[in-house]
């Protein structure tokens, strides 16, 4: 899944479009026809278009604070110019929710959350869910998109998909263990439509209903 976030927000970054507001509620994943997840991402609303041409308006100022506090990148909380390394932040801490059910900066206050987001070190999604077998690798990934300075961090979503990859490919398909806690997987937002399949029963196929009146001549029916 976060593969496929990566990918579109790759695409977006490509176009000059930098999201501003990456959040779980901003992540539709829609089951297909052949039961596989299909990412979509939500809400360009207070995007910025990263163009010479481009005059910013009221919410694209520099100096403006936009976004989600739990989301944010620190140069998004100072107020500074951002650029796709911000939304890559904000995509590592929805890859550390989804690996604990915790957000990174767990703070009862947005003000609060913007001070631990800008002064406070990341607890390893390990020591915050020491009872999860979280591998190491992942938890790597995670801990570098949420680094406090953008040229630490991953430069481009494909660098950060290729990461993410390659620790997929070293696990070679063994399960993650399962939170106690809501299912991860459920974090990131389902589609009404997905929710209710998920929820209804599975009813069995009506039968036809038997005949019961006289006789009825095809040719007569036809005509």
């Amino acid at each position: 899944l976060m593969s496929q976030v990566l990918s579109a927000m790759d695409a977006a970054h490509a176009g000059g479009i930098i999201h501003r507001d990456l959040k779980p509620d901003n992540i539709m994943v829609e089951t297909m026809r052949d039961g596989k997840d299909f990412i979509k991402l939500l809400d360009f609303g207070v995007a910025q278009i990263k163009a010479p041409d481009v005059v910013a308006g009221p919410l694209t100022m520099q100096g403006a604070i936009v976004g989600t506090p739990q989301y944010m990148s620190p140069e998004q909380v100072m107020g500074d110019a951002v650029d796709g390394r911000s939304d890559l932040f904000a995509l590592g801490a929805i890859l550390y929710e989804l690996l604990t059910c915790h957000i990174p900066f767990d703070k009862p206050k947005a003000h609060a959350i913007m001070i631990a987001i800008l002064k406070e070190e990341v607890v390893p999604p390990s020591a915050r869910r020491p009872d999860l077998n979280i591998d190491a690798g992942l938890e790597s990934v995670a801990l570098r998109a949420l680094n406090k300075k953008a040229d630490l961090r991953y430069q481009t979503a494909l660098e950060f998909r290729a990461a993410l990859e390659d620790v997929g490919r070293k696990l070679d398909g063994s399960a993650p263990a399962r939170s106690s806690e809501q299912p991860a997987q459920f974090i990131l937002k389902r589609s009404k439509r997905a929710k209710r399949k998920a929820e209804e029963p599975e009813q069995p196929a009506p039968r036809p209903a038997a005949h019961t009146g006289p006789p009825v001549d095809p040719v007569a029916r036809s005509e």
